[in-house]
C-alpha cells in the first residue's frame, strides 16, 4: 500500500501519523495603530501582528462575539503583520476586535489562536462639545428671558386693570350738547 492511501486509510478511522497532526500557532497581538484619538467619521487603524517566524501570513480581523469576518489581508512579502482599517466608526459605536492569521508550517496551513480582545471607542471632537453646550445654554437663556418677560406683561396688565378700577375717570363720551367755557361746564339749550 502506497503512504498517501495509508495516511487517508489512517485519516478515516480517526488515527494520524506523527508530524502531519495540524497544531495551533501562537496568538498574534493586535494593537490601535491610530494616533491619538479616534473621533466620529475617522477610520481606525488595527494592526495584527504575528510572532517573527510566521511572515507571509493570512490575517483575519473579527469583531468579538461574531464569527463573521470583516477583513483578510494577506501579508506583504518577508513581513508577519498587517494593518487592518475599519472606517464610518461614530460615537454611538464601542465594538471590541480581534485577529487570527494562518501561516504555512511544513508545507500545510496552520491557523493561530485569537488575539487578544481590542477595545475601540470614539469621542466625539471637542468642538461638538463646545457647541452642544453652547446651543444648551443658549436654549436656557431663551426660555427664562421669554419666561421672564411674559410674567411682566402679565404683572403689567394687571396694574393696569388696577389703576382703570381705582380711577376717579370714567370712560364717557361728551355730548354735543355740552361745552367748555372758562372751566365751567354749563348745559346749552336748557
Amino acid at each position: 500500500m502506497k503512504l498517501q492511501q495509508l495516511v487517508l486509510l489512517l485519516g478515516v478511522f480517526g488515527m494520524q501519523i506523527s508530524g502531519t497532526r495540524t497544531e495551533v500557532l501562537p496568538p498574534p497581538v493586535l494593537t490601535l495603530a491610530t494616533p491619538g484619538v479616534v473621533r466620529e467619521g475617522q477610520s481606525a487603524n488595527l494592526q495584527c501582528t504575528a510572532p517573527e517566524q510566521h511572515k507571509e501570513g493570512v490575517f483575519y480581523l473579527y469583531l468579538e462575539g461574531s464569527n463573521e469576518t470583516l477583513q483578510k489581508l494577506d501579508a506583504q512579502e518577508a513581513r508577519h503583520s498587517v494593518t487592518f482599517i475599519v472606517s464610518g466608526l461614530r460615537t454611538s459605536d464601542v465594538k471590541k476586535y480581534y485577529c487570527q492569521y494562518q501561516a504555512r508550517v511544513l508545507d500545510r496551513l496552520q491557523s493561530s489562536e485569537a488575539s487578544n480582545v481590542l477595545q475601540v471607542m470614539v469621542s466625539v471632537p471637542i468642538w461638538v462639545i463646545s457647541v452642544s453646550a453652547a446651543g444648551a445654554v443658549a436654549a436656557v437663556v431663551v426660555v427664562v428671558s421669554a419666561s421672564v418677560l411674559m410674567v411682566k406683561r402679565c404683572k403689567d396688565r394687571k396694574k393696569q386693570k388696577q389703576r382703570e378700577m381705582e380711577s376717579v375717570w370714567t370712560k364717557e363720551t361728551m355730548t354735543s350738547d355740552w361745552s367748555y367755557d372758562n372751566m365751567v361746564f354749563y348745559k346749552v339749550g336748557v
